[in-house]
């Protein structure tokens, strides 16, 4: 069925007063034509044969002329109401019928035709209200698939397209373009095509804005963990690299002031959790502006791993400081023992340590009045778990000449009662360093002790590194 807008409306109406004008005209020559006609016939009775041929040959023209005018109307009638053709033809027989045969008055054939003009007013505002029915219907589906499409919108597809490509069916392109569609035709007054278009597309639209609520709300919940996260790790980060003073309070009860702060003490470590912190950092801005929530629930697992690092690197930093002035604190208690066992005998010339790095090797330097000299390493031994504190083991040797080794026999003799000395007083040396006889001077078994130590740390650190789940560069974890 064919509807019409508003001009449309107009047009139809401009013609039917046409055709109602014409029809009055019609009214009139056929008033015309009925008083001829009686005249005619009153005159008829005196006239002759051919007189009276030729009056109808008059009439018939007459009548001809008024056939053609209303068979005009007729098909003008038809053009314009399309369905009431029929009946406007039957309408305008009947007009003709009683022209001719003169049985009812024109009162009658006025009321007919005043009859018809009513249907045909009927008709073209039924048309006309249908029209505006099916306008309005188009407005309010265009609405509603205006709406879903601002909400898509607002729930940024083009990036979730790129996730759930699948899911995301038919695509946010597809429903704007849908939505040009439906407003085109609207406004060229194809209402059905528009009705069409938007009922098509509002299903589509709706099931695409639940699957996107889901994607965004769950990406909404994996962004703020994964951003808390993040900033404990930052804060983690922070408070380690802090400079401040810590009292370390020895299990015998003496205190020590430690000015380093953490970073001092597990240097390597806390580097490379910095630089995966930073790195984990810009993973969350590219994850997060990708809005890929499965992206930052693994970013956060990362994240919490992290965390825990970083509280074993805080644990061995404690480790490392407190196991420093144990050292100094074994060296200590190393003098005080020789020195009550012979009588101040030996003279600490010095306790020697690396500023640019604590964690290696102490070494002391005594000596007695003859000019014997013993050289008394401490070394941090650190235990295989790195959660567990390690201990201090000293290794010593002896020289009787200066810090060089000249008469091994003398120094044996110093190395027994040394041993006696230090062993009732339950102190243990490390075996593998002390009297070693091919060490010559002391300069060379303290060189010697720390590279032990400084090889040993860096095995340990390879190996607390693969313990909690932390690479080196260069290296790929295996799962």
């Amino acid at each position: 069925m064919a509807y019409v807008n508003r001009n449309q409306y107009n047009t139809m109406r401009n013609r039917a007063q046409q055709s109602d004008s014409r029809k009055k005209t019609a009214d009139s020559e056929v008033k015309q034509e009925a008083a001829k006609l009686d005249q005619l016939r009153r005159e008829s009775s005196g006239m002759s044969a051919a007189d009276l041929q030729r009056m109808q040959r008059r009439f018939d023209d007459a009548n001809r002329a008024l056939q053609k005018e209303l068979e005009d109307l007729r098909v003008e009638l038809g053009l314009q109401l399309g369905r009431q053709a029929v009946e406007t033809r039957r309408a305008l027989d009947e007009i003709r019928r009683l022209a001719e045969g003169n049985k009812r008055d024109l009162e009658e054939v006025n009321r007919q035709i005043g009859a018809l003009e009513k249907r045909i007013d009927r008709e073209v505002r039924r048309l006309a209200q249908q029209m505006e029915g099916k306008r309005k219907q188009a407005l309010c589906c265009c609405d509603r698939y205006g709406e879903l499409v601002k909400r898509v919108q607002e729930l940024f597809p083009e990036k979730y397209e790129l996730l759930f490509p699948d899911v995301l069916q038919p695509g946010f392109y597809v429903l704007q373009t849908g939505l040009g569609y439906v407003l085109d035709n609207i406004e060229h007054g194809d209402y059905e095509a528009a009705i069409g278009v938007a009922l098509t597309r509002i299903p589509e639209a709706t099931r695409m804005l639940g699957h996107l609520e889901f994607f965004h709300s769950a990406f909404l919940r994996a962004r703020t963990e994964a951003e808390k996260t993040l900033s404990q790790v930052e804060d983690h980060v922070g408070q380690l690299a802090a400079e401040k003073k810590t009292v370390v309070t020895l299990e015998n009860g003496v205190e020590y002031d430690d000015k380093h702060g953490a970073v001092y003490w597990v240097r390597e470590l806390y580097e490379e959790l910095r630089q995966k912190a930073e790195q984990s950092a810009e993973t969350f801005r590219e994850v997060a502006d990708a809005h890929d929530g499965e992206g930052l629930t693994e970013l956060t697992r990362e994240l919490q791993a992290l965390q825990a690092q970083l509280t074993v690197c805080e644990t061995i930093e404690e480790n490392e400081r407190r196991l420093h002035y144990e050292c100094l604190e074994q060296l200590s208690r190393i003098y005080e023992v020789l020195d009550q066992n012979d009588r101040g005998l030996w003279n600490l010339v010095g306790v020697y340590t690396d500023e640019d790095d604590l964690r290696k090797p102490v070494y002391m330097l005594l000596r007695r009045p003859e000019g014997y000299h013993l050289t008394v390493i401490c070394t941090p031994e650190r235990s295989t778990d790195p959660l567990r504190p390690g201990t201090a083991r000293c290794s010593w040797q002896a020289f009787d000449r200066g810090t060089e080794r000249d008469d091994p026999a003398k120094c044996a003799v110093l190395s027994d009662n040394v041993t006696a000395i230090l062993g009732q007083a339950g102190i243990r040396t490390m075996p593998e360093h002390g009297g070693a006889p091919d060490v010559a001077d002391s300069a060379s078994f303290a060189g010697r002790a720390v590279a032990a130590e400084v090889t040993a740390r860096s095995k340990w650190l390879d190996m607390t590194r693969k313990t909690i789940g932390l690479h080196k560069k260069g290296e790929v974890a295996h799962g």
